[in-house]
């Protein structure tokens, strides 16, 4: 069962690493990542793949330890860690946004070259991966940071359409969907161009 803090936002996750959160009077200083992980699971994860408490306690690590947790020092535990972080474990990034954005990036009524779409299914396809990949180019800039998360989600997909020709480039549904105009995200389209 894997433990799911390598799949959080790497901001919250060194954060959480670097909180001093003393857990020492419950003699479980050394499974804070594996607490970690299973609260970030429980908010992130579907709830069959939160690690269950006999999960943790079968851990190589927490064996060689003689370390067990029981319940109500688990949930003392969790609670700490959400205390911590005053429960506010999302910090959003434009991936959050993707997949909202991609549901009206391509629609009927698009035109590529001027022409109709010859196949709907396929250009949503290529959208979804032209998309992804202008994700990963914000994620290897640190000037993206600049923008809110959802701006680059948005110019992600503006910045697709442009790529596969798709007209117009911003249309209104995508306008209302994600409340950024054209001119709002045309410094963070471009930065992702160059």
């Amino acid at each position: 069962m894997p433990l799911f803090i390598g799949h959080m936002d790497p901001g919250l996750r060194a954060v959480a690493m670097e909180k001093n959160m003393s857990l020492d009077g419950m003699g479980a200083r050394h499974n804070e990542p594996a607490l970690f992980g299973r609260t970030w699971g429980k908010f992130e994860e579907k709830e069959d793949r939160v690690p269950k408490l006999e999960q943790l306690n079968s851990l190589g690590f927490m064996c060689s330890l003689n370390l067990v947790l029981n319940k109500k020092d688990l949930i003392k535990m969790e609670l700490l860690l959400l205390e911590t972080f005053g429960w506010n474990l999302c910090m959003p990034t434009p991936a959050h946004f993707i997949d909202y954005y991609l549901n009206a990036a391509v629609q009927e009524s698009d035109l590529y070259n001027g022409w109709p779409l010859s196949s709907l299914s396929k250009t949503k396809a290529f959208m979804d991966k032209y998309t992804h990949y202008f994700l990963e180019v914000s994620l290897q800039d640190h000037a993206f940071l600049s923008f809110r998360p959802s701006q680059v989600a948005a110019a992600c997909v503006a910045a697709s359409r442009i790529c596969l020709q798709i007209s117009p480039s911003w249309t209104t549904a995508l306008h209302l969907l994600t409340g950024y105009t054209w001119d709002h995200l045309t410094q963070c389209i471009e930065l992702m161009l160059l």
